[in-house]
């Protein structure tokens, strides 16, 4: 009984856009790590010809930080409660990774472009369609932290806007009535 509370409440909107973004999270983790092409691995493009490896390294540090924070928050929510952090942290939080996401979504697009033109990669014939479908999923991934701040901002909206009604709604007895 009690598990099947804590899964009931642990499907709300928020969370489950949580899990959703630590899957992709991870799928992005995969996708640069595991990424080889003819013997040659994302980090061999750091030295030599290629020299653009730096990109790679600074899009997986990202994605590793947006992993550990998913998964620390979605493994809190599972055990203790539905709520980890307050809302202002969440948005500061979820819109700093969301900003770090895009730029080094960013960045790796144009590390891929600079790749892509370089003699050496021609001349290896390296295909870079993984890591091409990591900017994808790195601008998903981006926009669905912008997303989280947006249930975190309405949230706090929410509960600073009953607040202030409650206080708006108590006004002064009238003065026709007898005490």
């Amino acid at each position: 009984m009690a598990t099947c509370i804590k899964a009931k409440r642990f499907f709300t909107p928020d969370n489950s856009l949580r899990l959703l973004q630590l899957i992709i999270a991870i799928f992005l983790t995969s996708i640069t790590f595991s990424w080889e092409d003819k013997g040659i691995k994302y980090s061999d493009l750091n030295s030599g010809d290629y020299d653009e490896g730096g990109t790679i390294v600074f899009f997986n540090f990202v994605a590793i930080l947006s992993l550990i924070f998913l998964a620390c928050v979605l493994t809190y929510c599972i055990i203790w409660s539905p709520k980890l952090i307050s809302t202002r942290m969440d948005m500061l939080s979820s819109g700093s990774l969301s900003i770090l996401m895009l730029i080094a979504t960013v960045v790796l697009a144009h590390g891929i472009s600079n790749l892509g033109k370089s003699v050496a990669v021609k001349e290896a014939g390296l295909h870079f369609g993984y890591l091409e479908t990591a900017v994808v999923f790195g601008l998903i991934l981006a926009m669905l932290l912008a997303v989280s701040v947006a249930f975190s901002l309405c949230h706090y909206r929410r509960r600073d806007h009953i607040m202030f009604r409650d206080s708006r709604s108590m006004t002064d007895l009238p003065d026709d009535i007898p005490t």
